[in-house]
């Protein structure tokens, strides 16, 4: 060293002086988690800024020998916060790094029926899906029409700023707190990773649309949003291990929508709708209260593994036994019919795969069938309540 003061500066480099993330208070909490409780935020904030932890667990020091490797169990600053309702101190150690791994902030939050802070730590286990895009086609076409003109009405920023480009996975698997899905937690979720839609309020809807992978499995959710059977960039929901009795019976407009798990719910129907979605190649539905399904199920376009088991179907559908929903000429209209549909299902209490080539002759009839009752009653369209 030349001088003095380059000694002291390199031992301040070396030595530092204060342990940030010492434990206190009988070896309890460090100042951290002080500072956060009593809700002092510069002070949080400068202990933040020096490099203290935020995701240290508190630790309980009334536990056995036995349970010492499960003390990380503990509240974290977030939970902390998250009991005072505290939105700037949220915010504040979401800066810095702050995590939810055992979704304990989650389910304080919930407890607390605040959507608000739920949102926001809901839209932390979303994340970017490196393995699929978005497709942007389909949403100008939805936003802006499939003219050309429609198109040029909108100028190029105006387009880029309104159009979501990193496609989001959203994985709130067994969150253990959740018993209904928000359309605003979904679209604060996909805008976290489009931060481009933030500057334009009026379109941050359209971040839904950015939505590759949606999990909400193993949780106990009742209802979902209608929003979701219009995501023009979905490719796999699950929806299994809930407690949903019904699902939006609307038209289902996501095409690129491939696989679908709503095994272990309490279903009793299927939407006819869903089997007119045209890439769905995966559909489960094991474990529910089915005791029909509709004869779409035939005329799926690209549909290769349907799951049926575990449910209280006494028969597969002809065209006889339609559902209430669907019609003799709407049937007839389908152009294709069984195309190579493995089908699982538990009929007569033992679980037997049922392939489309050993059934060819029942479709014949069913056709002939179909074909006899359009003409008797010309083209008009019989429902079944």
């Amino acid at each position: 060293f030349q001088n003095k003061e380059e000694v002291l500066k390199s031992n301040e480099a070396w030595v530092k002086p204060i342990d940030l993330d010492l434990y206190c208070n009988h070896e309890s909490e460090t100042a951290l988690h002080v500072a956060v409780r009593n809700k002092h935020h510069a002070i949080a904030s400068h202990l933040l800024a020096s490099g203290a932890l935020p995701n240290l667990h508190i630790q309980n020091n009334n536990q056995n020998e036995k349970d010492k490797d499960n003390w990380s169990k503990g509240h974290t600053c977030l939970v902390e916060a998250a009991k005072n309702r505290d939105m700037g101190m949220i915010d504040l150690l979401l800066k810095y790094g702050a995590r939810d791994d055992h979704n304990q902030a989650l389910l304080v939050t919930s407890k607390a029926n605040d959507h608000l802070l739920m949102s926001k730590l809901l839209a932390l286990k979303a994340h970017q899906d490196q393995e699929s895009i978005v497709n942007k086609n389909a949403i100008a076409e939805m936003h802006l029409g499939k003219s050309l003109k429609g198109r040029a009405s909108a100028s190029s920023l105006t387009y880029n700023s309104m159009i979501p480009s990193t496609p989001v996975m959203i994985n709130w698997h067994q969150t253990g707190s959740l018993t209904t899905i928000k359309e605003q937690w979904m679209i604060d979720s996909a805008v976290r990773l489009n931060p481009k839609l933030r500057l334009s309020p009026k379109y941050q809807p359209m971040a839904l649309h950015a939505v590759t992978r949606l999990d909400l499995s193993n949780n106990e959710i009742v209802s979902v949003p209608a929003s979701i059977c219009n995501m023009q960039s979905l490719k796999f929901l699950s929806l299994a291990g809930n407690k949903l009795e019904a699902l939006p019976d609307i038209p289902y407009n996501c095409p690129w929508l491939e696989e679908i798990q709503l095994q272990d719910n309490r279903l009793d129907c299927i939407p006819t709708s869903l089997f007119k979605l045209a890439n769905l190649s995966l559909l489960d539905v094991a474990n529910n209260k089915l005791q029909f399904v509709p004869f779409a199920i035939w005329s799926c376009p690209n549909l290769r593994e349907l799951n049926l088991s575990l449910n209280m179907l006494s028969d597969l559908p002809t065209s006889v036994h339609l559902s209430r929903h669907e019609s003799v000429s709407s049937l007839y209209g389908e152009s294709q019919m069984f195309d190579a549909i493995s089908i699982v299902s538990d009929i007569g209490s033992d679980n037997q795969s049922i392939h489309s080539d050993d059934m060819d002759n029942d479709i014949d009839g069913d056709a002939k069938q179909m074909e006899e009752k359009v003409s008797q009653l010309d083209q008009t369209a019989v429902n079944h309540c």
